[in-house]
């Protein structure tokens, strides 16, 4: 079983490092960034078996190749991984604490 602290506070850094604090700037192209494409390799290596993590993986390639191809906007590609990745999260909320999310549904 995967370290459940460990996997949301390297999603919640690497959300943390990819959003812009300030709105009206454009959000940063991590599909440019070499140590983000790295620190993505050493995550998805460490952890084959988690197929949340591994499908948000997927995606950002994806969201990449879309942006580089211009059918993405970066804005568009950022907002539509940051939707994955808090959905990731809350997956992984309410699994490390099952008996609390039961009550959260109606």
């Amino acid at each position: 079983m995967i370290p459940m602290a460990e996997l949301l506070s390297v999603l919640l850094l690497v959300g943390m490092l990819s959003a812009s604090p300030d709105k009206a700037k454009p959000p940063v192209n991590d599909c440019e960034q070499e140590a983000s494409w790295k620190e993505w390799q050493v995550l998805a290596a460490k952890h084959p078996e988690d197929q949340g993590l591994q499908a948000l993986h997927a995606l950002r390639i994806g969201i990449c190749v879309k942006i580089k191809r211009d059918e993405l906007s970066v804005q568009q590609g950022a907002d539509i991984f940051e939707k994955a990745r808090q959905a990731l999260l809350i997956e992984w909320q309410e699994a490390a604490q099952p008996h609390k999310s039961k009550l959260l549904k109606p």
